[in-house]
């Protein structure tokens, strides 16, 4: 099972598919559906770590952790956001592969664009470990493996991704690295201690394990890492859960187990972090109690279908920093005495219908004393019952799991003053008539991020909102919707699911009188398309997911005052489109899609008269671009793709390095010969890891290869890093 670093399992869906029979095939025919790959060289790995684009896939945030997340979710709105989604470039998915060598996992590892999906691999070695903890991308999926020894697992603990700030937004995850082990059905103390060293500011993710003694669960709660998911578990005794309660990190998931008792919840309380436990089906007052006074416990129980009134009684004093309140969408029975109880909590309350709660004489969400409703699993609601709702006396209600709406429901929600932010992220199809009740909402957004498609006369009815924000992820827009949506009241209109733009489309919006027109997620435009685009009064400067670029429109760009000189998916430049590109007029130019760069290019780079020019995504340099790039005044020096000096000029690559005046940092740096490390040294303040933790190779011009001796003054600089 395949998880995002930080969220529910995640689900892989290719952006192209090509009819290709499964096997090892010529690096130019490789697939865009990699997990037909039952083979791969070591040059085809490195071909396609090179030049894949990147899958797209859709992430689970119901029970998202916001402080790892970030800026992936949708905005916050309490517990609205309880049933969202968020679609995000994710990485490359060889899920065929069944076995990989050394080699080819190295050649694996230099891919940079997201995360790394092994899990077809039945087995591991060490050197194919170490390989793979090359690795700089988001996240590790290795789910096929069954079993791992401990020397493995310290090598793949070596793992440590990439931070988002390293390539400004090439990540598509705010937060730190996963690796996820979730095919392991049970592992040793040695290799839970091994893996205790993953970390930190990471997931760990073992959820195939069923089962945990207390000496392995102390060895596991000893981990870095920021999370720790083991939602496989199906039992807990005290003890093991005494020793979980040790970890340190911020969450701590076990939504595997049903059942939990008092002892255990007891034991759990200790842990200071986050504590998942969603899976459980039934509650008693004891373990609520022990529950309700753990520092990090969420309050989430959506599989619980009844309570008793001792334990509703217990539930009502549930009040953590770590929730909005609690999550009840599971109960389905309940006595007339425990909804009465249940109906008195003052904080937020997410229930399963707008009925759970109505027992015997006490009906209506009027008489609920919570400060925030929300309905994440209701998918439809018609007028009648929306008006129901108009007496809730709270704050703020949520209906996220809608998938459908008529236009008298609408009319009646748009109507109730605790409806205050529309947030309809499952809404996939919107009629004018509905849309035009929506356009009068009062609220500040109204957001629509699912929409598959978008007629001219609904775009138009949704012009009409007036709200501070117009939020639609359409994928598609033709010219006549696009001339609709650019009349729109709103100041702010996104379009997050728009990634293509033809021209005619564009030369409609760019006509948006608004105050802000975000097309972030464009990823291929025309030359006319962009003119029009960054000449728009409302464009906010942003362009970042662009793939390919062309000479015409580089230049376009370049002449925009708006544009921010963000290019973080362009994996290539003609040196016209480079020569273009320098002519930037603002202070920064980010080309960190860019995987190789020649010298012409380069030269025509050092043309950019900015502050901070940066090439973050490079994997590879010769010596003449090298030479090139150190004296480009505005190169910022960064290298955190570059992970090994291999090639026969590795030698004369450094010491070209080694004259940059200024920062120079290869964070990531792994493999390097005696000689290139020498050379690259001479720069005293270099930054890169640790000389112990990288790995000697043999000179790569084929020369004699001679023992390395760090020299004493760099040592001692090396020693105040640690």
């Amino acid at each position: 099972m395949s998880h995002d670093g930080f969220t529910v399992p995640l689900i892989v869906a290719l952006l192209a598919l090509h009819a290709v029979g499964p096997s090892s095939v010529p690096a130019a025919d490789l697939p865009a559906d990699t997990n037909r790959l039952e083979r791969l060289t070591p040059q085809q790995a490195r071909t396609l770590a090179a030049e894949f684009p990147g899958t797209r896939i859709e992430i689970d945030v119901r029970h998202a952790d916001r402080s790892l997340l970030g800026d992936a979710l949708p905005p916050a709105t309490s517990a609205a956001n309880d049933g969202a989604r968020a679609a995000v470039v994710a990485g490359l998915p060889l899920n065929g592969l069944t076995s990989i060598d050394a080699e080819t996992a190295a050649a694996l590892a230099t891919y940079a664009r997201g995360r790394l999906l092994l899990n077809g691999l039945t087995e591991m070695n060490c050197d194919t470990a170490r390989a793979l903890a090359g690795f700089k991308g988001q996240g590790l999926y290795l789910d096929g493996l069954s079993s791992l020894d401990a020397e493995s697992a310290h090598a793949l603990a070596a793992y440590e991704g990439r931070a988002l700030s390293e390539l400004d937004g090439a990540a598509d995850i705010v937060g730190g690295h996963s690796l996820s082990l979730s095919g392991l059905t049970r592992i040793d103390v040695d290799t839970a201690r091994a893996l205790a060293r993953f970390g930190p500011r990471s997931s760990l993710m073992l959820e195939g394990l069923t089962t945990l003694d207390t000496d392995t669960a102390e060895a596991l709660a000893a981990s870095r890492a920021a999370q720790l998911r083991l939602d496989g578990l199906e039992t807990l005794p005290a003890d093991t859960a005494r020793a979980l309660a040790a970890f340190r990190g911020q969450s701590l998931h076990l939504t595997g187990l049903k059942t939990l008792d008092a002892t255990a919840a007891l034991a759990l309380a200790d842990y200071a972090g986050c504590l998942r436990l969603d899976g459980l089906t039934t509650l008693d007052a004891g373990t609520a109690r022990a529950l309700v006074a753990a520092r990090g416990w969420t309050g989430s129980l959506p599989n619980v279908a009844t309570l008793d009134l001792a334990t509703a009684r217990v539930l009502l004093r549930f009040d953590s920093s770590t929730s909005d309140g609690l999550d009840l969408t599971g109960l389905t029975t309940l006595d007339a005495e425990t909804a009465e109880a249940l109906a008195q909590y003052p904080r937020g309350l997410a229930l399963k219908t707008t009925t759970t709660l109505d027992v015997g004489d006490n009906r209506g969400v009027g008489r609920l004393r919570c400060d925030a409703l929300s309905f994440p699993t209701l998918t439809m609601i018609d007028a009648a019952e929306a008006q129901k709702l108009a007496a809730f006396p709270g704050r703020q209600l949520a209906l996220p799991g809608l998938i459908a709406l008529d236009p008298a429901a609408a009319d009646v929600l748009v109507g109730l003053q605790a409806w205050r932010i529309a947030y309809l992220p499952q809404l996939a199809t919107l009629d004018a008539a509905t849309a035009r009740v929506l356009a009068r909402f009062p609220g500040p957004q109204l957001s629509l991020a699912n929409l598959t498609s978008l007629k001219a006369d609904t775009a138009a009815a949704l012009a009409a909102f007036p709200g501070e924000s117009l939020h639609i992820g359409v994928k598609a827009l033709d010219a006549d919707a696009a001339r609709a949506l650019a009349a729109s009241r709103t100041r702010h209109l996104q379009l997050s699911g728009l990634s293509v733009i033809d021209d005619e489309t564009a030369r409609a919006l760019a006509r948006f009188t608004g105050t802000r027109l975000d097309l972030r997620y464009v990823a291929g435009l025309s030359a006319d398309a962009a003119r029009a685009i960054t000449t728009a009064p409302a464009w906010d400067g942003h362009l970042p997911a662009l793939k390919t670029i062309d000479d015409e429109t580089a230049a376009v760009l370049a002449a925009a005052t708006k544009w921010d000189g963000r290019l973080l998916h362009v994996s290539a430049l003609t040196v016209r489109s480079a020569r273009a590109i320098a002519g930037a007029k603002g202070n920064t130019l980010n080309l960190s899609g860019l995987r190789r760069l020649d010298r012409d290019v380069a030269d025509a780079l050092a043309g950019f008269a900015g502050t901070t020019l940066a090439v973050r995504g490079l994997t590879a340099l010769d010596a003449p671009t090298a030479d090139a790039l150190v004296a480009i005044p505005s190169w910022d020096g960064r290298l955190p793709c570059l992970t090994a000096f291999s090639a026969p000029d590795s030698v004369a690559v450094a010491k070209a390095l080694a004259t940059r005046k200024g920062q120079l940092a290869l964070p990531n740096l792994q493999k390097i010969s005696p000689q290139t490390l020498t050379a690259l040294i001479a720069k005293k303040d270099v930054e890169i890891p640790l000389i112990k933790t990288l790995e000697l190779i043999p000179e790569p011009d084929g020369s004699a290869t001679e023992d390395f001796v760090i020299p004493e003054d760099f040592a001692e600089r090396q020693k105040k890093r640690r």
